[in-house]
C-alpha cells in the first residue's frame, strides 16, 4: 500500500483557525510574567488587526495583507506610538507562532517602524509650574547686572607616562657676592 503525504504539524497548524494559537499565546505571556495591562493590551490588538483584515487562519498571517491596515491607520491620522503598538503587538505573536513550530517563518518584522520623532502629538511636557519655573529662562532686567557664567571643563586625566620628566632647579652657587 502507497504511503500518503501527511501535513507535517507545522502545517497543520497554518491551516488552523487563528484564534487558538492566540489564546496560546497570551497563556505564554502569563508564563513570563508580563503584566495584566501588556496582555491585556497585546490581546486587543492583536485582535483587532485579526478582526479588521479577515485574519482567520495563521497562513494569512503576512506583510501583504497586514501592511494596507498601516497605510491606512497613517491616513486616517493614527499616531505613531500607537501604530508602533499595533506594529509590535503583531510581530511579537508571529515571532511566537515560529518559536513555538507553529509557523516556519513570518515577514511581519519588516514592516517599517514608525518614527514617533516625527509625530507632533505627545510632546513631553513639564509636570508641574513648579518645575517649569525652575526650568524657564530668565533675561535679566536692563537695570540688573548681567551674571557671566564659566563652564569649567575638566581635562581628562593624563597616564603618568605624558607627564613632562622632572628636571631639578640650578642650584644658586655659594660664592655669589653681593
Amino acid at each position: 500500500m502507497p504511503r500518503r503525504w501527511v501535513p507535517s504539524h507545522t502545517a497543520r497548524a497554518a491551516s488552523g483557525p487563528i484564534k487558538p494559537h492566540l489564546g496560546a499565546f497570551l497563556q505564554s505571556l502569563v508564563v513570563a510574567e508580563v503584566s495584566d495591562v501588556y496582555r491585556a493590551n497585546a490581546d486587543r490588538a492583536i485582535r483587532r488587526l485579526c478582526d479588521e483584515l479577515g485574519l482567520e487562519t495563521l497562513r494569512d498571517l503576512c506583510r501583504d495583507k497586514v501592511e494596507p491596515w498601516f497605510a491606512k491607520a497613517i491616513a486616517d491620522d493614527m499616531g505613531a506610538a500607537t501604530r508602533n503598538y499595533y506594529r509590535q503587538s503583531i510581530v511579537s505573536f508571529a515571532n511566537w507562532l515560529a518559536e513555538t513550530k507553529r509557523i516556519r517563518t513570518h515577514d511581519l518584522a519588516s514592516i517599517p517602524v514608525a518614527d514617533r520623532r516625527l509625530d507632533p502629538r505627545r510632546q513631553r511636557r513639564l509636570g508641574t509650574v513648579v518645575a517649569h519655573r525652575q526650568h524657564a529662562v530668565r533675561m535679566p532686567a536692563p537695570h540688573e547686572p548681567r551674571l557671566e557664567v564659566e563652564l569649567a571643563v575638566r581635562q581628562p586625566a593624563r597616564p603618568s607616562s605624558w607627564q613632562r620628566p622632572h628636571t631639578p632647579r640650578k642650584m644658586m652657587s655659594t660664592s655669589t657676592t653681593w
